[in-house]
């Protein structure tokens, strides 16, 4: 007998997805079931529990299940509308980030440092985000969708207004702000928004992140950053405007890794072992390998989007030597194409 049921729905440019789960009862046991895939598709089918559990535990799996799927953008209304959340009603602001490019090459970072038009930060191993704050206080996401920010976070942030950094766990690390006291600081130029970061008083779960300025300031924080196994580098034009989204080419910001990176989705779970099957779009959905998950981490569910590191790719998009980083609550299918993918060269 089934107890409880949901049919969730999500849309957003060419990813049109359902999700449907039941907590079921039989015979005084209980189980969590699932079937999820493309909207008008054959649906893949799995359960949250491999064993039948009592109705608390399978109510707790069960909530657990949808909270992360409307935490995604999901919804119950078919169009895929963004979710309606009782904390924070819709779930679309209108307000979305300035996205960095990325450096390919050795030549074009060090063209960066050498480039007195830019300064340089450290590239946080986190998740975009942007923190508003007036009568309430959201966090938004790259994709423009309110999400909840940790209560440590909400209170470290003590004047009104929009910043802009990367979030890691209970820590938002700064860059940018686009708002004070109702006053609009987006055109100002990037050098004196950071002159007013600086001024500005935030509790211990914010910190403004360091800029260097000068060839040799840079010069010193990409040595330093390597030495210390950083995710990369940001250079930052001095005197741009704040532009929401990301330019085809070019633009004001960028970004380099050190290591290279990849968001993939989960395809399918490997039987027995704590590794899981990768896919990629390039048109369709293609393989691209597996990672094995560490013991102190969950594994993560199939058509779930996670971020892969890795040593390069083969043509075709198999991934050489990838590991493990997390999960990616903020990306789609939009953001698992091929063309991610920094490939071997050829010898």
């Amino acid at each position: 007998m089934i107890k409880q049921q949901v049919s969730l729905y999500f849309k957003n440019g060419s990813s049109d997805k359902e999700y449907h789960a039941q907590l079921i009862e039989d015979n005084g046991d209980h189980v969590v079931n699932f079937q999820y895939g493309r909207r008008g598709s054959s649906l893949k089918a799995g359960t949250k529990t491999k064993d039948a559990v009592s109705l608390e535990e399978a109510t707790k799996i069960y909530n657990k299940l949808v909270k992360s799927k409307t935490s995604k953008g999901y919804s119950e209304g078919e169009s895929g509308a963004v979710f309606q959340s009782p904390d924070l009603a819709d779930r679309t602001t209108g307000v979305f980030p300035q996205l960095l490019n990325e450096l390919r090459t050795e030549a074009e970072l060090m063209e960066m440092i050498d480039d007195d038009n830019f300064v340089s930060q450290e590239k946080k191993d986190g998740e975009c985000r942007l923190l508003k704050k007036d009568a309430d206080t959201i966090g938004i996401n790259k994709k423009g969708l309110a999400v909840l920010l940790p209560n440590k976070i909400e209170s470290s942030m003590k004047r009104e207004g929009t910043v802009h950094g990367e979030i890691i766990g209970d820590r938002l690390f700064i860059w940018d702000i686009r708002s004070l006291e109702g006053k609009c600081l987006e055109t100002k130029p990037y050098l004196a928004r950071l002159a007013i970061l600086d001024g500005l008083e935030f509790g211990s779960n914010i910190e403004v992140v360091e800029t260097a300025v000068g060839k040799e300031a840079k010069l010193a924080m990409l040595k330093k950053l390597k030495a210390e196994n950083r995710e990369g580098i940001v250079f930052k034009r001095k005197n741009h405007k704040y532009k929401e989204g990301r330019p085809s080419s070019g633009g004001d910001v960028f970004k380099y890794k050190f290591y290279k990176t990849a968001t993939c989705r989960v395809m399918d779970h490997t039987k027995g072992k704590r590794s899981v099957g990768l896919e990629m779009i390039d048109g369709e959905a293609i393989r691209v390998g597996k990672v094995t998950i560490p013991a102190n981490k969950a594994i993560p569910e199939i058509g779930s989007y996670i971020e892969v590191r890795y040593l390069y790719a083969y043509e075709g998009g198999s991934l050489y030597q990838p590991t493990y980083q997390g999960e990616r609550s903020d990306q789609d299918e939009t953001d698992i194409g091929l063309s991610q993918l920094v490939y071997k060269a050829e010898d």
